[in-house]
């Protein structure tokens, strides 16, 4: 027996041709040139819990953002395909400008060509062996039946809006991921596993920008190598940022939850000399169940703001100004 076709061969050709236009892509393939991840968009629709195959972003002419979502469908041709799909694209449309239903380019529309016309959604015809996609039929952009600003606003664009101006500011390659359940992170290393990274909060929607260290590597270099002293300084000499300081589960241990070692406090109230500590008593901790997780952070934007590229660039670039300092003090033995 033959292997049966499968709709995530579809995922490379489509993040790239989604990526050679300036969009940024969520989506489940691992191969995306320069953004390492493969999360899948996740959102609600009506109390119902989705993931699109493929989300991407681009911010529009008007400086806002620009969000498609692709459902993928392999069902052999065209028309079956598309009938597969369409159930799922029509709840996209409540969140989304623009939505489409990709297939592999064979076989015959029929009548599923005016069905999708009339429910606004588009069509991308893949090729299987070239990789080639082609746009069949365009998307209607924001369908009046479906489409709900409120949703998209709270759902959709403070996320999407982080990729973008997390992006545009560091660059690539960077790395996203846990985008499935309506969070989401991006991070940019500044030094072997100590970040720069944006976040979202699954439960409101609101973004925030910090530094984040999690590696017991980097943490056994921070304990014998870097200025405490100074680094105290710069905490206290941050405004409007928190510290969080946490134990995770090491890999084997997932099924236990994240335990808190100190509460989360104002970086202008935080003890350097209490936070190594903490952190020496868990990489001393034999046998090994836990690993700390160390945040410095502020919050960029409320989920239900409207945000245009120009304060969205603006705000993460004055953040990440704000934390120069005491990112250099952190990577100071990568730097000598």
């Amino acid at each position: 027996m033959g292997i049966e076709p499968d709709e995530k061969d579809f995922y490379p050709h489509l993040s790239n041709f989604f990526l050679e236009q300036g969009y940024f892509v969520v989506s489940g393939c691992a191969t995306k040139p320069g953004i390492e991840g493969s999360s899948e968009f996740g959102f609600t629709i009506y109390g119902q819990p989705m993931r699109c195959d493929i989300a991407a972003a681009r911010w529009n002419s008007k400086h806002e953002v620009e969000a498609i979502a692709v459902e993928c469908k392999r069902l052999g041709s065209m028309n079956k395909s598309v009938g597969a799909g369409l159930w799922q694209a029509v709840d996209y449309q409540v969140v989304f400008d623009k939505v489409f239903i990709a297939t592999e380019n064979s076989g015959e529309m029929r009548h599923m060509s005016s069905v999708i016309d009339s429910l606004g959604i588009g069509h991308i015809a893949v090729d299987a062996t070239s990789g080639r996609c082609q746009v069949k039929s365009d998307g209607e952009f924001r369908n009046v039946d479906r489409f709900d600003e409120s949703a998209r606003r709270n759902q959709v664009t403070p996320r999407l809006a982080m990729f973008l101006a997390f992006r545009d500011v560091f660059g690539i390659p960077l790395r996203y991921g846990e985008t499935f359940d309506g969070g989401g992170y991006v991070a940019k290393n500044v030094a072997i596993d100590i970040q720069y990274n944006a976040w979202a909060d699954r439960n409101t929607g609101d973004v925030y920008f910090g530094i984040n260290i999690e590696h017991i590597n980097s943490f056994r270099k921070l304990l014998k190598i870097m200025d405490w002293k100074e680094f105290q300084v710069c905490l206290r000499s941050l405004k409007g940022y928190d510290v969080s300081l946490v134990k995770d589960p090491v890999p084997k241990w997932r099924s236990k939850t994240s335990r808190n070692m100190m509460e989360h406090l104002a970086s202008s109230n935080a003890d350097a000399d209490v936070i190594r500590g903490a952190i020496a008593r868990v990489i001393n901790d034999l046998p090994r169940r836990w690993r700390p997780h160390l945040s410095i952070y502020s919050r960029l934007w409320k989920g239900s703001e409207t945000l245009l590229k120009d304060n969205c660039l603006s705000r993460v670039k004055s953040s990440r100004n704000s934390l120069t300092g005491i990112m250099k003090v952190l990577t100071a033995d990568a730097r000598a």
